[in-house]
């Protein structure tokens, strides 16, 4: 690792959330993800402080999926290579690793095994830990992960006039053609789902209206404290060359909006 990645990686860990978190990551893993990474996705960047920012999405969707009952979607492939790497190359560092941060280990699940709430409880959990005070505002920095990294055939969301739209990214991390309404994160799907309330609903559907100037304003979000776009432009070769490494880029058992799944359940 040169000395400017070094001096990045070490200033997200310092300005991180999940610092504590981070600084126990085994310093092996690194090492297997850089490995083995590229040959599940392909394409996908390996220098160290794009590892960072992807476990860093890891350690948000841990900490939502750990508080809920039933199992959460992970909307971003970037955390999903990591949380591959690590179960493959440690099952038991992972687990205590979960029950020593998160109270909990969190179980892997194929998308495939997931229900259709999945994707919208992980909406709504990392709108209240972002922002307490609201379910329904905003695109976590989870569901950005992907467009800021740039992650090849990654999950591509973003918001139009309030409303969460999703396009899968192409081999170069950019969003592949129109992005669409995404059907089971739509306001009333997630009043239906008794994922907010209807007070909730009311007000944001005020806040949408206001919005609303026909025009459709269209924004990926400001990437959060991460900086990673501007981070990984600087001379870093972050975002990689792309790739023709077929369509899904990843496990067959990922897609449809989300990559895999875990948590829910007692997890002792």
């Amino acid at each position: 690792m040169n000395l400017v990645v070094k001096v990045r990686v070490l200033r997200h860990i310092r300005q991180s959330g999940y610092r504590p978190q981070l600084e126990d990551l085994s310093p092996d893993l690194f090492p297997f993800w850089q490995r083995t990474g590229g040959k599940e996705f392909p394409g996908m960047p390996d220098n160290a402080l794009f590892f960072m920012h992807a476990a860093t999405g890891l350690m948000r969707f841990f900490e939502v999926a750990a508080d809920r009952r039933e199992p959460c979607a992970l909307p971003s492939l970037a955390a999903d290579s990591v949380w591959h790497a690590w179960m493959a190359w440690d099952p038991v560092n992972l687990d205590q690793f979960c029950r020593r941060h998160f109270g909990k280990p969190i179980d892997h699940l194929p998308h495939t095994m997931l229900d259709a709430l999945a994707l919208p409880r992980a909406l709504v959990g990392c709108r209240e830990h972002e922002d307490a005070r609201s379910r329904v505002r905003g695109l976590p920095a989870l569901f950005r992960l992907d467009v800021t990294l740039r992650m090849p055939y990654g999950h591509g969301y973003a918001l139009q006039d309030e409303d969460v739209v999703y396009s899968r990214l192409d081999a170069n991390g950019r969003m592949a053609g129109r992005a669409r309404l995404h059907p089971e994160l739509t306001l009333r799907a997630l009043l239906l789902a008794n994922l907010i309330s209807q007070a909730d609903y009311a007000a944001a559907l005020r806040e949408k209206r206001g919005l609303d100037t026909g025009a459709g304003t269209y924004y990926v979000g400001d990437g959060g404290s991460d900086n990673a776009m501007r981070d990984c432009n600087a001379n870093l070769n972050c975002h990689g060359g792309g790739s023709d490494g077929g369509d899904g880029g990843g496990s067959s058992s990922c897609g449809g909006g989300s990559s895999c799944g875990g948590g829910g359940g007692g997890g002792d």
